[in-house]
């Protein structure tokens, strides 16, 4: 749904600034990021994402896949256990991130690391981790404050429980609402 839930009001920004041209050079040379889907004016600021290692498997993980994450991935995600307007305005601090998925003893896992925009944003991000991971089945995630990036780390719990999605449902109609009101 992120294309329909965004992709409207991102382009009538763009028209707004630029007319046709502006939208049809969107096409032709689409943003780096989610995150200037999220904040049009880090695509018109000519944003560069901060490039960040993916978590490296430790002895007992078979890694499975590893790259970006994502600005949106991540609204999704923590909006599952968090309040999505709160995750929203913490993402305005993303800089970039990467991730691993891993199986450990059995079980799928996946690592994310996230640079913010600067270190009060890092630490943002992180105490958001923190509070997901403190949201959810205990010892299923952990996260927080790792050197200079925010670090969530989550298997799924035993028993596979599955999170509501109540206000994950709020998520993306949240950011669309913000692009129109911008």
């Amino acid at each position: 749904g992120l294309p329909y839930a965004v992709g409207p009001p991102f382009a009538a920004i763009l028209a707004e600034e630029g007319g046709n041209g502006a939208v049809d050079d969107a096409l032709a040379d689409p943003p780096d990021t989610d995150a200037e889907l999220l904040d049009p004016a880090l695509f018109f600021d000519g944003f560069d994402a901060v490039d960040v290692a993916a978590p490296a498997p430790v002895d007992g993980q078979e890694l499975l896949d590893e790259g970006p994450f994502g600005a949106m991935s991540l609204l999704l995600t923590l909006s599952e256990r968090l309040d999505p307007r709160e995750v929203l305005v913490a993402l305005d601090g993303w800089a970039g991130d990467a991730s691993s998925t891993y199986r450990l003893d059995g079980r799928p896992c996946t690592e994310i690391v996230v640079a913010g925009t600067d270190q009060a944003a890092t630490a943002e991000l992180a105490e958001l981790f923190t509070a997901w991971a403190d949201a959810g089945p205990p010892g299923a995630a952990t996260g927080g404050l790792e050197g200079e990036l925010a670090r969530l780390r989550s298997c799924e719990p035993d028993g596979g429980a599955n999170p509501s999605g109540d206000r994950v449902t709020l998520a993306l109609p949240l950011a669309a609402l913000r692009l129109t009101l911008v």
